[in-house]
């Protein structure tokens, strides 16, 4: 860095520039043709200071991402984008004269986590799941050995497997969809461990969890958080103010918090009945937005807002719920009006896509 300072600047270093290991990731902004060639060219002086070092580069395994907007962006990525048959590509110049070209791609991976400039997010939860499952394959034989005292299960359990499926979706945020599926992966992994398989008990994943006493997953995503928010504000203040670490934005990680804990509140859950001979209700209760009227069938409360209050209720919503909804929240991105649940939320879209619609 302090050779690669001499030819681009420290400012360019500072803002553009990750190194960890042997793993080197440069992002850049740009708001003009110009800005974009002089990153470009940084680039390259990046790629001959390694190279003069005698350090050899994985060309194979080197891509570039990019995202652009605006009216007309031709003129800009003119002469840097090429598209062959072989597919796209952008051209580094270098130094020695011969450009170097790597291939453009729309994900990667990096550190653990997959990048992207579409649904990150969910490309890393992916990636992170899969890595959790491989985990959970090899150490099967342990987990599920009955010799073995379901604690210690338990443990190795949170210990290998589950710190493998949660690293990095923090620091890659996380929407609602990624909630649901982290939790229906936990479910499964921890009845299997457990042996309590619904199909023998009946049980539901409350009953299960609360009759081992267990945690519930959303909690123990929420503990992560709360302690990585912790650690983050106590080494601001530990560090000298003149530390890279400064610059890293975690600013989101509060708005992870809260949008794991709405979750928990709010997203309905089968009841556990005190009474083991009751009946499981396989249904939260729904109720009536303009009544008090409430069921536990989706169908009835269609009819009865449909028939008593001229309302319909369509089963199939008519546009996403998330491309209205606020950082994946129940929450109105126009009028930021947050909704109790996300019934409400999907009814008021379909309201307003019927609404919007030209009559004629």
């Amino acid at each position: 860095m302090t050779r690669l300072a001499i030819l681009t600047g420290r400012q360019w270093i500072q803002e553009n520039l990750t190194i960890y290991a042997d793993d080197v990731h440069v992002g850049c902004l740009f708001m003009s043709a110009r800005t974009l060639r002089v990153h470009l060219v940084n680039i390259g002086h990046a790629l001959d200071v390694i190279e003069s070092m005698k350090l050899s580069l994985s060309y194979s395994k080197s891509y570039m991402m990019l995202a652009y907007a605006g009216t007309n962006p031709r003129p800009a990525l003119k002469g840097v984008v090429h598209k062959t048959p072989a597919g796209t590509s952008i051209r580094i110049p270098r130094t020695a004269g011969q450009p170097t070209t790597l291939p453009l791609k729309n994900k990667g991976s990096y550190l653990g986590v997959t990048l992207s400039y579409n649904a990150h997010e969910q490309l890393a939860w992916n990636h992170r799941k899969h890595a959790g499952w491989l985990a959970f394959a090899r150490l099967r034989p342990w987990l599920r050995n009955r010799q073995v005292p379901q604690s210690q299960r338990l443990y190795l359990w949170k210990t290998c497997v589950y710190t493998v499926m949660t690293y990095g979706i923090l620091a890659a945020n996380v929407t609602l969809k990624v909630l649901t599926e982290y939790q229906v992966v936990v479910y499964r992994m921890i009845r299997s461990i457990l042996g309590d398989h619904a199909f023998l008990t009946h049980r539901t994943h409350q009953q299960v969890f609360q009759h081992y006493q267990l945690a519930h997953p959303l909690d123990m995503l929420q503990d992560l958080a709360m302690a990585m928010l912790q650690r983050i504000q106590r080494r601001t203040s530990l560090i000298q103010p003149t530390d890279f670490l400064h610059r890293l934005p975690w600013t989101h990680l509060p708005d992870v918090i809260r949008l794991i804990q709405h979750v928990r509140t709010n997203a309905p859950e089968v009841p556990v009945s005190a009474d083991a001979t009751a009946p499981v209700h396989l249904q939260a209760r729904q109720r009536c937005p303009f009544c008090s009227f409430t069921t536990e069938s989706s169908a009835n409360l269609r009819r009865h807002m449909t028939a008593q209050h001229d309302e319909p209720f369509y089963r199939v919503s008519q546009i996403l719920p998330l491309s209205m909804a606020l950082q994946g929240k129940p929450q109105c991105s126009q009028c930021l009006h947050l909704f109790s649940s996300w019934i409400f939320f999907l009814y008021m879209c379909n309201v307003i896509a019927a609404r919007s619609q030209p009559v004629g």
